[in-house]
């Protein structure tokens, strides 16, 4: 049956980002409690009993957005009836261009087929926690790990971006690669930083989806940015090798395909 949950909890995630709340619905048993309880800092905190009352929940929380969208990193077994859901949303309110993005967790326990109880964590750590698969939770911190990164790189702020790398950082990049391409130690990552930043001001990288390897992760990535002499926006996609070391990033690399990241930090598939 675990992979038919599986399966099951992947089809309604399936729905609820194509925007079909009604295929959503169906995979929950009529008596499904969706529980936000362990969402922290959440505005309601409560559990929400029956199909109807799920609905309303999550139809007031779609409305609240102007633009939002989410999606699944990881849907795996958890062991039993349970499956747990590593997930993430993002958002504009209304009016507003200041997105909102939170990385989250599911703990859905099923039973004939159907979810019967849907359990939200805020803390995926927590939620991989009450799974039994604490494990993971290493992996889980090199995740968030890098998206401090990138968060750190897309807010323009050197102090906030340097404190997350290892003076002795070397790295090599697909788009100054004319320029030498390699760069050693905090002194030639900030001018790569800073010629970044004089090309595209509004440059921004997003991660799309992560492999993590332990002390290596591989990461598909997607930039954006206009360039500042020509106006031309710019569109590109990628993937890095990095490796993490004392809590910073060592090492990384870009890279044109997942085979090349891959290979860049010894793995063979």
């Amino acid at each position: 049956m675990s992979q038919q949950n599986v399966e099951i909890v992947t089809r309604a995630w399936e729905a609820w980002i194509r925007g079909d709340l009604a295929g959503v619905l169906d995979t929950f048993d009529p008596a499904v409690e969706w529980d936000t309880t362990h969402m922290h800092g959440w505005p309601e905190d409560g559990v929400y009993s029956g199909r109807d009352a799920v609905r309303r929940f999550l139809e007031g929380w779609l409305a609240s957005w102007e633009r939002f969208e989410s999606g699944a990193d990881e849907i795996r077994d958890a062991g039993g009836d349970r499956v747990l859901v590593l997930c993430w949303q993002q958002g504009f309110g209304p009016g507003s261009e200041a997105r909102v993005r939170m990385d989250w967790a599911q703990l859905v326990s099923l039973r004939r087929g159907f979810a019967y109880r849907v359990e939200a964590y805020s803390d995926q750590r927590e939620a991989l926690e009450a799974a039994g698969l604490s494990e993971l939770a290493t992996s889980q911190d090199n995740q968030e790990f890098a998206r401090r990164v990138y968060d750190a790189f897309n807010s323009g702020d050197w102090d906030a971006f340097v404190e997350l790398i290892d003076p002795d950082v070397e790295f090599t990049s697909l788009l100054l690669e004319a320029e030498g391409g390699t760069y050693r130690g905090h002194r030639e990552l900030r001018a790569y930083f800073e010629s970044l930043r004089g090309v595209f001001g509004d440059w921004r990288s997003e991660i799309v989806a992560m492999r993590d390897f332990g002390e290596t992760l591989v990461i598909q990535s997607r930039a954006t940015g206009t360039g500042e002499a020509s106006g031309l926006e710019l569109e590109q996609e990628f993937w890095q090798a990095a490796r993490v070391g004392n809590g910073k990033v060592v090492w990384w690399k870009f890279c044109r395909t997942e085979e090349e990241a891959l290979q860049a930090v010894g793995v063979r598939e």
